[in-house]
């Protein structure tokens, strides 16, 4: 008894346990096999299209081994021309397009049962109805057996189709959302530009082209979903003349209407040159280099430039930032890392043009040794890179440009002296002064000043010290400054000359002498240039014919000029020698009367003037 009560308890267990693995064990449920064949769409009466009749999933072991199916249609819809082989080793089919009905039988005689999807047959439908007509494509199963002997039917579902002829389609496709990512390229090639288009219509999408020829490309199909709707898009960059360009779309349906209405636009620039000046500057001292962007057209105004300068902090610094032409600047200056940021922008108005717009000031003060030098860079690379420039028009979009960086210099020492040019006497030549009264003769024609304008033109690039004339020769300062003319390099003095040419009353001696009076002009660093003379002729006063003596034959002459005796001629630089009066007009009478009396020492007569 106590055996049988083990064996009962124990098979109760067992039975529990089997109970309680199959109620918490998960239920393998089989896939479903299915009977079915696709919708079909055709756009034309006449159209055909073939279709396979499916049995999906199939997961018998044994597999499909015969089937019998039958698919009924609407016969004023559309008709069956003709039936396929799918994948059994026979297949039977009798269609009866009067009936719009077609029977097809199959089966497996030779090889195994067909599992996994098998395509029963193709069958090819044929539309004979009308546009917007539709027929029911509906499958019964009369048999879907396995290939065993006993031919056991498989379990399954039927899906049935739709066979439509769609309504003709009249209308071209729909293109919106033309773009040109950026919409502003540069003409060298080397920038692209995404080009999109949205296009969607009720039937097919057969071709979506854009013409290129405008900038000198081809007409480019673009990519995208064929055939159906959504973005279309190509990409290009060319070398065309700056300018802005409308590039047609031609979006076309499998129907063949099409729409050409829609353009995307592209802007063709030259790359603008951003740039800053090479400068230099004396050791200490400061001088202004400005950052400039060059040749901005209307195709391209500048809204905004980010851009840094970067410089060698040991030659150069940056002690200031100026405003250029933008409307807002903020700039910050690291001289610790020989680096200055500066963001220009428009803050009400739109975008800048012009030949030169000026995006900051910088002033840069030498700090290195004289003759150093430092590269002032817009594009820093390598170890001590910075963010490259960016250029903004008013639609935010980047501004294709090229870099040119510029050099700061700390000057050494000059050596070479001013160059001295031109020099001049106005007029060259001019009587001796024997009465320390230098008289002006502002109404003697010609030339009638006992003074003269000496004048040389000075430069140097470091700067003009000093200049000045030796005019001790002529009785003047050995030193005598000479005065610039402000706003040029003209060196300026006016002199008499005081030399006594004048021999006593009836003696000889010379008529005129030349001086060769010489300049020094010196600069900044103290080196001068003396090798230019300033020639000036002096006249004895009174001598008019010129014989190297002031006599009573002077006075004669003077006088046989002034009735017009023929051989009595005083040539215009003898006029103001004739003047011994010094009475302001030209030579007469009363000179020569002036001479006679001098001669004999008169009271009253003691000098000529």
């Amino acid at each position: 008894m106590e055996n049988k009560k083990t064996k009962a308890t124990a098979i109760s267990m067992a039975v529990i346990m089997a109970f309680s693995l199959f109620a918490f064990s998960p239920i393998v449920t089989a896939q479903e096999t299915v009977v079915s064949i696709e919708d079909v769409t055709v756009s034309a009466t006449g159209e055909s299209k073939v279709v396979p009749i499916m049995i999906e999933d199939v997961t018998d072991s044994d597999g499909v081994g015969a089937s019998t199916i039958t698919l009924e249609y609407d016969n004023n819809v559309v008709i069956v021309s003709d039936v396929a082989d799918g994948e059994f080793d026979m297949t039977i089919g009798n269609i009866d397009n009067d009936a719009g009905i077609t029977e097809i039988s199959t089966m497996q005689f030779i090889s195994a049962g067909l599992t996994g999807d098998v395509v029963v047959a193709y069958v090819n439908l044929t539309a004979v109805g009308s546009l917007d007509d539709t027929s029911v494509l509906n499958l019964t199963v009369t048999s879907l057996l396995d290939a065993t002997p006993e031919t056991n039917p498989i379990p399954h579902t039927v899906s049935d189709g739709t066979f439509t002829i769609l309504k003709e389609d009249t209308e071209p496709p729909v293109v919106t959302e033309p773009t040109a990512t950026p919409s502003l390229i540069s003409n060298d090639g080397t920038t692209f530009s995404n080009l999109t288009v949205t296009v969607e219509d009720t039937s097919n999408i057969s071709t979506v082209s854009i013409d290129l020829r405008p900038i000198g490309k081809s007409i480019t199909t673009m990519s995208g979903p064929y055939p159906g709707s959504g973005t279309y898009y190509t990409t290009t960059n060319t070398s065309v003349t700056p300018g802005t360009y409308n590039l047609q779309v031609r979006a076309t349906d499998e129907l063949g209407y099409s729409n050409i209405s829609v353009s995307i636009t592209l802007t063709v620039i030259e790359r603008v040159p951003i740039s800053i000046e090479s400068v230099s500057a004396e050791l200490g001292g400061s001088v202004i280099s400005q950052i400039t962007v060059s040749d901005v057209t209307a195709l391209s105004p500048i809204d905004s430039c980010t851009v840094y300068t970067v410089y060698d902090k040991s030659v150069v610094k940056v002690s200031d930032v100026a405003d250029g032409d933008f409307e807002d600047t903020d700039s910050t200056i690291y001289d610790a890392y020989g680096v200055t940021y500066v963001y220009a922008h428009q803050t009400t108005s739109l975008g800048l043009t012009g030949d030169a717009v000026v995006v900051a000031k910088l002033n840069f003060t030498a700090v290195g040794a004289m003759g150093s030098s430092s590269s002032l860079e817009l594009d820093k690379t390598g170890p001590a890179s910075v963010a490259p420039p960016v250029l903004k028009n008013a639609e935010g979009e980047d501004i294709p440009y090229t870099v040119v960086n510029g050099v700061f210099t700390v000057e050494a020492e000059d050596t070479d002296p001013p160059i001295v040019t031109s020099p001049t006497a106005t007029p060259a030549s001019i009587p001796d002064e024997t009465d320390e009264m230098p008289g002006v003769g502002t109404e003697i024609s010609i030339s009638g000043e006992e003074t003269s304008r000496l004048n040389v033109t000075v430069t140097d690039e470091s700067g003009v010290s000093t200049v000045t004339i030796d005019l001790s020769s002529t009785g003047g300062s050995a030193t005598q400054g000479m005065t610039n003319i402000p706003g040029t390099d003209v060196y300026t003095v006016e002199t008499n000359a005081s030399v006594a040419l004048l021999n006593p009353p009836g003696t000889s001696g010379l008529y005129n002498i030349t001086f060769d009076l010489q300049v020094n002009a010196t600069d900044i660093y103290g080196y001068s240039n003396t090798s230019v003379t300033i020639p000036l002729t002096v006249i004895r006063n009174g001598d008019v014919n010129k014989n190297g003596v002031t006599d009573i034959g002077d006075a004669m002459y003077i006088a046989k000029w002034t009735v017009g005796i023929e051989g009595f001629k005083i040539e215009d630089e003898y006029l103001a020698v004739a003047d011994v009066n010094d009475n302001g007009v030209p030579p007469d009478i009363g000179d020569a009367m002036y001479i006679a009396k001098w001669t004999v020492g008169l009271s009253g007569f003691e000098e000529l003037h």
